[in-house]
């Protein structure tokens, strides 16, 4: 849950293995993640916001599924080869 990062590729490699992420909205994450869809956002610095949603990833395993099918469709839009065309432009 970091309370800043620029584009870490951490995300949309995760992403590519079908998991979910749950990271804050001070990160890279809301340039790849749709909320409740293909992962999970939440405010940093939000113990409350993390617990709750971890509570709730522990709930809802068959929906963290789906998010994880749909993550690795929306990590293929995000290769190594796009961060450095994006980096150089």
């Amino acid at each position: 849950p970091t309370l800043a990062d620029g584009f870490g590729m951490v995300i949309s490699e995760a992403m590519a293995m079908g998991i979910p992420v749950l990271t804050t909205t001070a990160s890279a994450g809301p340039d790849i993640i749709k909320h409740e869809e293909d992962g999970l956002l939440i405010p940093s610095n939000d113990i409350e916001a993390l617990k709750s949603m971890i509570e709730w990833c522990m709930n809802n395993k068959e929906q963290l599924h789906l998010m994880g099918t749909k993550a690795i469709e929306k990590a293929k839009i995000y290769p190594w080869s796009a961060y450095r065309k994006s980096l150089s432009d």
